[in-house]
């Protein structure tokens, strides 16, 4: 998985990441367009997705970003496709959303203009669970994202919903008394309920992070874990797959050393090669229930992974990522690993 909104990637070093998870049989990018800060994907027919969302303004009055046209879609799903790799687009809902807010205000639960984030961490931006023109634009979209992507799957998020503007909406609050649903708890699993249904009257398989396991969804829509242990035994006991991006292991914007600032001060983690080979592969509690693990996915985030340092976040990791997903556990083991690298 990618990140291209937090920095935004050209088209040149896509095909140069395509190029080294072929070379490596990784076989699926997870491309994750939408975030907070900036939204990337062309979408005919709602320009200001782009020509708003997809820029931020600096601190020093400069403007950052860009975007993906349907053309480049074309020639990188064609591109990866030569690869023998599935493009899966991440279009993020219902939070990290304060690009699409910023681009429709309509969006949001107030209607008033908001502007794309600037700064990282969990926002409070949300889009309306309770308004069916928000509704229809955001299917508009999923609709666009299922004709340009042919690959089975569509991602649609749904990690780190912060409901506290829906706990201010009239609309939002008349819309849990009218229907009797659990709070915003239940407005939030009614907002995942349709879209996870319109992704699949597309002909497409919607899959999200994991927490769209605390509440009640289809036995068939996958789940990508990336922590809470229970989440995952939870998921597999009641039949969905299980996709494995552990935080531990498999989170690349994570530096190797402890000599590297970032995250160290608010995560204290870690990820040396040595780790990301060690990954035992089947989450903790898991193991009578692996049948159900379709893979593993290695994630890179990229607030602190401008285009110039990929290289340098996937060195080694991405190597011992794949012959570890690829080997399970008849990999040859670390000495060996390590001294062909």
């Amino acid at each position: 998985m990618l990140d291209v909104s937090r920095h935004f990637f050209p088209v040149a070093d896509i095909k140069r990441l395509l190029d080294r998870l072929a070379a490596l049989k990784m076989n699926r990018f997870h491309w994750h367009l939408i975030d907070d800060q900036g939204w990337r994907l062309e979408i005919p027919g709602y320009p200001r997705f782009t020509e708003v969302g997809a820029w931020r303004t600096l601190p020093d009055g400069s403007r950052y970003g860009g975007f993906y046209t349907v053309a480049d879609v074309a020639e990188i799903v064609a591109y990866a496709a030569a690869r023998n790799i599935v493009v899966v687009p991440e279009v993020e809902l219902p939070g990290h959303s304060m690009a699409g807010l910023a681009s429709y205000p309509e969006l949001s639960c107030s209607g008033k203009p908001e502007a794309v984030a600037t700064k990282w961490g969990i926002l409070d931006g949300v889009y309306c669970a309770s308004s069916e023109p928000a509704a229809r634009i955001l299917e508009a979209v999923l609709k666009e994202v299922c004709r340009m992507f042919p690959g089975p799957w569509i991602h649609i998020g749904g990690d780190e919903v912060v409901r506290t503007r829906w706990e201010s909406c009239p609309r939002c609050l008349e819309k849990i008394r009218s229907e009797g649903l659990n709070g915003v708890e239940g407005l939030e699993a009614a907002f995942f309920r349709r879209f996870l249904a319109f992704v699949q009257s597309q002909g497409k398989t919607p899959l999200g992070w994991n927490e769209l396991f605390e509440h009640s969804i289809p036995k068939n829509i996958p789940v990508q874990w990336w922590h809470r242990p229970d989440l995952a035994v939870k998921t597999l006991k009641t039949g969905n797959p299980l996709l494995v991006s552990d935080v531990a292991y498999c989170y690349f914007d994570y530096p190797y050393v402890e000599t590297d600032p970032w995250y160290i001060k608010s995560f204290m983690l870690l990820t040396p090669v040595e780790k990301v080979y060690a990954n035992p592969v089947v989450p903790p509690g898991c193991e009578a229930l692996a049948e159900g693990i379709w893979g593993g996915e290695c994630c890179l985030w990229t607030e602190q992974v401008p285009p110039s340092e990929i290289d340098n976040r996937l060195r080694g990791r991405l190597e011992a990522f794949s012959e570890v997903y690829w080997t399970f556990d008849k990999r040859p083991g670390w000495p060996d690993f390590r001294s062909r690298l």
